[in-house]
């Protein structure tokens, strides 16, 4: 795995934290709402800039990142069992369908090329892949839209529908799916044994560098056979896992993002700390979380051990938090 001269990496990262710690009363402690703590505007959109600008130049480190194991297919591809994909994608095998939600399996982030950031894990082989039924896109974010792996699976499984939040379809169409669906909050889409239903997310979508051209962004509800699978997509903690949890708990499984969170002053209503992450899976009732959205780009200043350690210590007591490898197929379970 590569690594990362501290030498080289903490002028820049110094550089993003010292717009939030030399203002007054701004720190990275966040409320419910998660708004309370955050830098004005102008400093975030400096911050966000400088980060991003790390991780173009690859000069965060890697320690800690997941192993990636090969698919057994005997395994990733029985019902009831959840894969993770690297970064926040999954294979879902639920209710007698196959679903792919944010697969990600390019060497590099789509802007930029060839500078953009890239993996410091590979991905995983999906060549065994025997079916699928849907894929489904949580945001427009380069690292959750992958045009590239998109357009490979269209032309493997042309039958399959590309399941996206409303108001992404116009730059969907063009992928190669048979069908693609765009699906409002709260509204289900009937796969066939399996529902999916889009859910409020604290975050938004955005394809340019900038980010002044913003799209919706979502979670996934996934239900069938009985059982729940909630994917958060990328997110802030908010009050919108609440009245998921109200509304559609227990859960399950839930499948929640632990990485990108520094400086939480800067990210902290759009990227979840691992400790956020951990209050999402309470909100939802989750039985078990396992932590997406780390280790497989980096795309901030923490560290991915970092990342785990403080997850898997937030979730003692609260919830059965945990991380996978790459590869690595779980039951979803009761």
């Amino acid at each position: 795995m590569r690594r990362t001269s501290r030498s080289i990496r903490w002028p820049m990262i110094a550089m993003a934290l010292g717009l939030t710690a030399s203002l007054p009363g701004c720190t990275a402690r966040l409320g419910e709402d998660g708004t309370d703590g955050l830098a004005p505007a102008p400093i975030r959109a400096a911050g966000m800039a400088l980060v991003g600008t790390g991780a173009v130049l690859h000069l965060y480190g890697d320690e800690g990142a997941p192993a990636v194991r090969p698919i057994v297919a005997r395994r990733a591809f029985r019902d009831g069992t959840v894969t993770w994909l690297g970064h926040a994608g999954f294979l879902i095998r639920l209710g007698g369908r196959s679903l792919l939600i944010d697969p990600m399996l390019s060497e590099r982030l789509g802007f930029l090329l060839p500078l953009g950031p890239r993996r410091i894990t590979p991905p995983p082989d999906l060549a065994g892949l025997d079916r699928l039924d849907a894929v489904a896109i949580s945001h427009a974010d380069h690292d959750h839209f992958d045009e590239p792996t998109l357009m490979a699976l269209a032309r493997r499984f042309p039958r399959a529908r590309l399941v996206v939040p409303q108001g992404m379809g116009g730059g969907a169409e063009r992928l190669g799916f048979a069908t693609t669906i765009e699906a409002a909050i709260g509204r289900p889409v009937d796969l066939g044994g399996v529902r999916l239903t889009a859910t409020a997310a604290h975050h938004f979508g955005r394809r340019d560098i900038v980010g002044l051209l913003r799209t919706p962004a979502v979670g996934w509800l996934v239900e069938g056979g009985g059982r729940r699978v909630f994917h958060s997509g990328d997110t802030g903690h908010g009050p919108a896992f609440r009245d998921l949890g109200v509304r559609h708990g227990p859960i399950d499984l839930a499948l929640v993002p632990i990485g990108a969170y520094e400086p939480e002053a800067i990210f902290g209503d759009m990227h979840a700390s691992p400790e956020d992450a951990v209050a999402i899976a309470v909100d939802v009732r989750a039985r078990r979380a396992i932590g997406h959205h780390w280790g497989t780009f980096a795309l901030g200043p923490e560290r991915p051990a970092e990342a785990t350690r403080r997850f898997v210590a937030a979730g003692r007591g609260k919830v059965d938090a945990r991380v996978v490898a790459i590869g690595e197929t779980v039951a979803i379970g009761r």
